[in-house]
């Protein structure tokens, strides 16, 4: 890998069974054993992959006003997670989340500082398979709309 991440920053997207590639052909981790993976391709397993193998499919944040479906439930993560009825008063921008009230900024979220959100925000984001490391933009992972 050009760029040196952590097999914890991996292994925290897989844990939750984000799509990935393998060998160009898109895979799913099924188990995680110290540093290696075992990913399922159709009916066929592969065994004791390192890391750095599997490349992760992953949601850019720009993607969070966007319905998604995880664990068959269909929600716009943004709105789940701060609990706004609509998208109307959020502005989603390369640059992250804007939240108004009565036309005044009372929250922002930037991209580039995601990982000091309150821990459960990124928890649920990484398990919603969203990229909080920047590793789409890194070249690291796919985004998943190439898929989809």
């Amino acid at each position: 890998m050009s760029y040196e991440i952590s097999k914890r920053n991996l292994a925290k997207y897989f844990a939750h069974g984000v799509k990935c590639i393998y060998g160009g052909d898109l895979c799913k981790v099924i188990a995680l054993h110290n540093e290696y993976a075992t990913i399922k391709i159709s009916n066929q397993y592969y065994k004791d992959l390192e890391y750095d193998a599997v490349i992760p499919v992953l949601r850019s944040l720009k993607d969070l006003g966007k319905e998604i479906t995880h664990n068959n439930e269909t929600f716009i993560p943004i709105l789940k997670l701060t609990g706004a009825p609509n998208m109307k008063n959020i502005d989603i921008n390369v640059n992250g989340v804007f939240i108004f009230r009565n036309e005044r900024l009372v929250k922002e979220i930037l991209f580039h500082q995601i990982n000091l959100e309150p821990n459960i925000f990124v928890t649920k984001l990484v398990e919603w398979g969203f990229d909080v490391d920047g590793l789409i933009e890194k070249k690291l992972a796919k985004d998943i709309n190439e898929y989809v």
